[in-house]
C-alpha cells in the first residue's frame, strides 16, 4: 500500500510504503489528524495464507512526513474484510468502517472497530446480511455518534450508531487463589459488581475448567455477583494420589460489550484422593459414621459397601429438606471417605442417608457454629 503527500500545486512532498506486517495490503480511504498526521485504511492479506479471500481490515497511524507510527489489524478469523472509511474521535482514537461481502467466508455485511490512539482495539461489531453492502463513508457528529454511509445493492443507505460504554472494572472474590478444597459437591463463586454507564443490564458469564479429564468445562450466566456451582466430579474408581487445577474466569457484559476481570484467571486446587478413598480391603459389612461430630466447618462421611452396587449419599435437615446430594452413581465394593461443609447451613441435627439397593442407613449430624 502506497501513500503520497502532494501540495496545492500538485507536487509530490513525499511518498511512503506502509504494511501491516508480511504481505500485501491495499489502501482505500484516509483522514488527516489533530496532530497533522494521518490514517490510513484498507486490508491485508497476510502471507502464508490458505486462501486469497481470507483479508482483514488494516489501519496505519502515519505521522505528518509518512513516517509509520503504528499499524493494526482486525475482524474476524477466516473472513473476507476490508476498511472502507475512518474518522478520528476527540480522544485521539478512531472509528473504522468496513464491509464484508457474501461469500464462502459467512454473510455479507458491516463491520466497526474502535481503536484508541495507541491503536489498540477497544471493539468491533458486525452487523449482517444477505445484502451486499458496500461502505463510502462515515462521520463523527457532534452528540458522539456517528453515521456510515453506503451502498446496499441499487440503494444509498445512512445508519446512525450511539457507541455503547462498556461495563465497568470489577474483580474476582471467591473462591480465593489457590484455595485447595478436598472433592466437594458445590464450590461458591463470587465477584464485585460491574455498572454499565448506559444503564443497560449487565450479565456475569463465569467459565470453569480443569486438568482433571473427567471434569467437562462449565459455562454458566447470572446476573448475580455469586454462584454456587455443583462440581460434578466422579468418584474414581482407583485412589488418584493427585491435588488437580481447576481455572476460572468472569466477564461482564451489557448490549454487546464484554469485560473481563480486572485480576484475571483465577485458580483453585482440588485434592481428590483426600476426599474420596477406595481402601483396598473389602469391607464385610454395610456402613456408615461421621467423625468429627459435633462439627464445625466441616467433617468426614465414613461408608462402606460390601459389595458393588448403586449407592446414594444425601444429607437432609430435621424439615426433610435435601442439604447436599454428595454421591448418587454405580460404585464398587470398598471403603470410602468424604468430606463435608455447608456455609449456608444454621446450627443443628442434620441427617446423612446412604442407600444402596434395598439397604439403608442414617447417622445424626450436629453442626455448631
Amino acid at each position: 500500500m502506497m501513500t503520497a503527500r502532494i501540495n496545492s500545486e500538485g507536487d509530490s512532498l513525499w511518498v511512503r510504503g506502509l504494511s501491516g506486517g508480511t504481505g500485501r495490503s491495499k489502501g482505500f480511504a484516509a483522514t488527516e489528524t489533530a496532530d497533522g498526521g494521518y490514517a490510513v485504511v484498507g486490508y491485508f492479506y497476510p502471507y502464508p495464507q490458505p486462501d486469497p479471500r481470507w483479508v482483514e481490515m488494516l489501519i496505519v497511524r502515519v505521522d505528518s512526513l509518512g513516517n509509520t507510527l503504528w499499524a493494526q489489524t482486525c475482524g474476524r478469523e477466516h473472513r473476507n474484510e476490508s476498511a472502507h472509511a475512518i474518522c478520528e474521535t476527540p480522544d485521539g482514537g478512531f472509528i473504522v468502517a468496513g464491509d464484508t461481502p457474501y461469500d464462502f467466508t459467512g454473510p455479507a455485511g458491516l463491520l466497526l472497530a474502535r481503536l484508541d490512539a495507541a491503536g489498540n482495539v477497544l471493539w468491533t461489531h458486525a452487523e449482517e446480511d444477505s445484502a451486499e453492502l458496500t461502505v463510502r463513508g462515515i462521520k463523527l457528529l457532534s452528540d458522539g455518534s456517528f453515521i456510515v454511509a453506503g451502498e446496499l445493492e441499487q440503494d444509498i443507505i445512512v445508519m446512525r450508531f450511539v457507541e455503547n460504554n462498556p461495563p465497568q472494572s470489577f474483580e474476582r472474590v471467591l473462591p480465593e487463589d489457590s484455595s485447595l478444597f478436598g472433592t466437594v459437591p458445590y464450590v461458591d463463586f463470587s465477584w464485585t459488581a460491574s455498572i454499565n454507564p448506559d444503564g443497560d443490564d449487565v450479565t456475569y458469564l463465569l467459565h470453569i475448567e480443569s486438568d482433571y479429564a473427567d471434569f467437562p468445562d462449565y459455562d454458566a450466566a447470572t446476573a448475580d455477583t455469586s454462584l454456587r456451582v455443583d462440581i460434578p466430579i466422579p468418584l474414581p474408581d482407583k485412589p488418584l494420589d493427585e491435588v488437580f487445577e481447576f481455572h476460572w474466569t468472569v466477564h461482564a457484559t451489557a448490549n454487546g460489550d464484554t469485560v473481563a476481570a480486572s485480576n484475571g484467571e483465577g485458580l483453585f486446587l482440588m485434592d481428590i484422593i483426600d476426599a474420596i478413598e477406595e481402601t483396598i480391603a473389602l469391607p464385610a459389612e454395610f456402613g456408615l459414621s461421621v467423625y468429627p461430630n459435633p462439627f464445625n466447618p466441616s467433617t468426614t462421611i465414613e461408608f462402606s459397601l460390601p459389595q458393588a452396587g448403586w449407592g446414594k449419599l444425601v444429607v437432609y435437615d430435621l424439615l426433610g429438606r435435601q442439604r447436599a446430594e454428595l454421591v448418587n452413581r454405580v460404585m464398587p465394593a470398598g471403603g470410602y471417605q468424604l468430606n463435608w461443609s455447608c456455609p449456608d447451613c444454621a446450627s443443628g441435627v442434620y441427617l446423612a442417608e446412604l442407600q444402596c439397593g434395598d439397604i439403608r442407613a442414617t447417622q445424626k449430624l450436629l453442626l455448631l457454629r
